[in-house]
């Protein structure tokens, strides 16, 4: 359990901070949020393929209809991002020539807490589940870091979206409090899941299924839009190679 609470900490103090850093250092973001992006959803894609699915795929012995539950979260995520307008994996489509109106506010905010309910799910649900005998065991660090990895643009896309539709400074603070507080959420679900001595091991198994189809779906739209022009880039190169790298040694050490 002290685990849980400090991953669910972590999740919630790493929103915020990213929070508070729009406000501090909006020029900072702008300049390098873009390869911080692709090396998040390399490393994110990378691990998914290497860590995560091996282990998802383990449990299809017991539960064959598992791939179901992986692709109907992969879907989910499209619909959650047609309304977040593509923030949930740091993009805000929103456009500029319509900065001065009203955004609908709560379909955003409800898109990316139920996104960020997985994410605490995916996280917190790796520390619970029951591995088949002889199946690769997850490092559930290396899943936290991914997870943040891309937490981290989401938040600088949100409050960036909400100082640009000129919400107030308390509003946007308590939007983003309440979007810190969807992944702790989630690692606490997750929990309750596991001791609940009537929802032991099946639907957690099919909530970490949705959360990986969920972040599966993350990972491919980042690198897909990691060059949208189709011009070869030697730091977007070098930052997806990296993000790659890290994900293998994460994996092997």
């Amino acid at each position: 359990m002290t685990l849980i609470y400090l991953q669910a900490t972590i999740l919630f103090a790493t929103t915020l901070l990213s929070g508070l850093f729009v406000f501090l250092f909006p020029k900072k973001i702008a300049t390098h949020s873009q390869l911080f992006l692709t090396f998040g959803g390399s490393f994110l894609f990378s691990l998914t393929l290497v860590d995560i699915l091996p282990t998802l795929y383990a449990f299809t012995g017991t539960y064959p209809s598992l791939v179901y539950y992986l692709l109907i979260g992969f879907f989910f995520q499209f619909f959650l991002d047609l309304l977040s307008h593509g923030i949930a994996h740091g993009h805000g489509h929103i456009e500029k020539t319509h900065a001065h109106h009203p955004i609908n506010c709560l379909g955003l905010l409800s898109a990316l807490f139920i996104h960020a309910m997985f994410d605490g799910i995916l996280v917190s649900g790796a520390e619970h589940l029951i591995i088949p005998q002889g199946a690769h065991h997850h490092h559930s660090h290396s899943l936290l870091s991914g997870v943040l990895l891309h937490k981290i643009p989401a938040t600088f896309s949100f409050v960036a979206i909400l100082i640009q539709h000129q919400y107030k400074r308390q509003t946007i603070a308590f939007y983003l409090l309440l979007f810190a507080l969807a992944s702790p959420l989630g690692c606490l679900l997750a929990t309750f899941l596991e001791e609940n001595n009537t929802l032991i091991q099946q639907p957690l198994v099919f909530c970490w299924a949705l959360a990986v189809g969920n972040l599966l779906h993350i990972a491919t739209t980042v690198l897909s839009e990691a060059n949208p022009n189709h011009h070869f880039s030697g730091a977007t190169f070098t930052a997806n190679l990296a993000g790659a790298l890290l994900a293998v040694m994460a994996v092997l050490h």
